[in-house]
């Protein structure tokens, strides 16, 4: 975090061309030809089990004991985590905030301890400086092209929702300092090693007062594999919303919310029923998307909450207008995800069985089309995503056991 946030690093973020250093918009570290599974979004119907995980995060990724020159400048303060990152203010700077991206995060990390491991066969010995610089200069390499690469998929994404829709946002390649705590959350309490300090891309993004409006919505699909879903509703709901069977049989909005259980997205359809200029912000939203990922092959992460928002533009109207905001809502994978679902339908179809990375692509892949083709069909929208490989005979697989 010791990379400088200066007022002509945050001004024009949209407009600027940065450099193979790291300045350069929105991406996301993808592991070489590996899918990765966000964090399942923690949503408990409960507000203190919340709140309590929210002080547990506060806890264990706090800095505040580090010696470290950018925490002595900065100061930075955890503000939440979300799926994918979690989330720094940073003093002086009160219109922006910082994020550091836990996965790409333990990625560096596993290449550090598995060189050691390589060199010493003993898991538990701290991490020589030597083994820290090698691969560092290896992962820097890595970063810089990663970052590069995810120029395109950020404007590109700002161009089909809208500059105004998507927020100011840079990465770059900074030094992260490193507690035990925060190396034991990662590894689930089993690290096998230390290390006070690592390379790693940060995102410095303009910070959204919307997003802490209690009156905001959200769009969280959740994963409806990995909870208590009802079987017979999944099949119905997967096959219809995803496959396009039986389009003359509507499915509800209580059979939907059975499935893709969240509490944001029960909260969004109880919003709709109220008022109008909700529903018009949601509609706006779900025909880009649809068209979005038709055309460019990309899914949005809408898993984690608050990726996607809705808030009222002016709450001085009692009735005014909504609109949406994208937050975090790159999907952590590959970017042509729709195709590669369509591979691993195929290979299911002709009897293959299939391993964890493509488990990984159907789970992601079927939340997102599921929640966003219900939403459209809700909505009166015609269009829907389209993802089952010509000549596939779904009807009599169980996609459930499957993906779970």
């Amino acid at each position: 975090m010791n990379e400088k946030i200066s007022h002509d690093n945050r001004e024009n973020f949209p407009e600027d061309k940065y450099d193979n250093e790291g300045n350069s918009p929105e991406d996301t570290i993808l592991k070489d030809n590996k899918e990765v599974a966000p964090e399942i979004t923690r949503l408990d119907p409960e507000a203190n089990a919340l709140s309590k995980y929210r002080e547990h995060v506060k806890k264990v990724f706090s800095l505040d004991k580090v010696e470290h020159e950018a925490v002595d400048k900065y100061h930075p303060q955890v503000l939440d985590k979300g799926g994918e990152h979690v989330v720094y203010t940073v003093e002086g700077h009160r219109d922006v905030v910082v994020k550091v991206a836990t996965g790409p995060l333990k990625d560096t990390l596993d290449k550090i301890f598995y060189k050691k491991y390589q060199k010493t066969h003993h898991k538990e010995r701290a991490v020589s400086r030597q083994d820290f610089q090698e691969t560092i200069f290896d992962e820097k390499d890595i970063m810089k092209k990663d970052i590069a690469s995810g120029v395109k998929r950020y404007e590109r994404m700002r161009e089909w929702f809208g500059k105004e829709h998507v927020l100011p946002q840079r990465r770059v390649i900074a030094e992260v300092p490193l507690t035990k705590e925060i190396i034991d959350e990662l590894y689930e309490n089993k690290s096998p090693g230390f290390i006070d300090k690592v390379k790693a891309i940060i995102t410095v993004q303009k910070y959204t007062k919307e997003v802490n409006d209690p009156e905001h919505l959200a769009i969280v699909s959740g994963y409806a594999e990995q909870g208590g879903v009802p079987e017979k509703m999944y099949s119905k709901a997967t096959q219809h919303l995803i496959f396009g069977k039986t389009p003359e049989q509507k499915i509800d909005q209580k059979e939907l919310l059975k499935v893709q259980s969240t509490l944001d997205l029960k909260k969004l359809f109880s919003a709709l029923e109220k008022n109008e200029e909700i529903k018009k912000a949601l509609k706006e939203f779900v025909i880009k998307a649809i068209a979005y990922s038709q055309e460019t092959g990309e899914i949005l992460d809408i898993a984690g909450h608050d990726n996607i928002i809705f808030y009222k533009k002016d709450h001085d109207k009692k009735e005014g207008a909504w609109t949406h905001l994208l937050i975090d809502a790159i999907y952590p994978g590959s970017p042509d995800i729709i195709d590669k679902s369509k591979e691993v339908l195929s290979a299911i179809s002709s009897g293959q069985t299939i391993g964890v990375n493509e488990k990984i692509i159907l789970l992601n892949s079927f939340n997102y089309i599921r929640t966003i083709n219900g939403l459209a069909e809700q909505l009166g929208v015609e269009e829907r995503i389209q993802i089952a490989p010509e000549g596939m005979k779904e009807e009599h697989i169980d996609f459930l056991k499957i993906i779970k």
